[in-house]
């Protein structure tokens, strides 16, 4: 019991262990529109995940390349 009691209040929440804590298989996951690889939410997206459509700027680059040359 006391494991239970030392995990963060999130772990604590979804019921996770300690060596289930580092692993991310919850996160939702995209299609990246460029390279067509799947790719997790990461915090930095926490906002606008909606409105996220590439993996990377690199691909979002390559995107605008695209359309450039078309």
């Amino acid at each position: 019991m006391q494991i239970i009691a030392s995990l963060p209040w999130p772990a604590r929440q979804c019921g996770l262990s300690l060596r289930d804590m580092h692993r991310k298989p919850h996160l939702p996951q995209k299609i990246c529109q460029s390279c067509q690889r799947p790719f997790a939410w990461r915090r930095k997206w926490a906002r606008h995940w909606d409105e996220v459509l590439y993996c990377s700027d690199a691909c979002r680059r390559r995107k605008n390349w695209k359309e450039k040359s078309a």
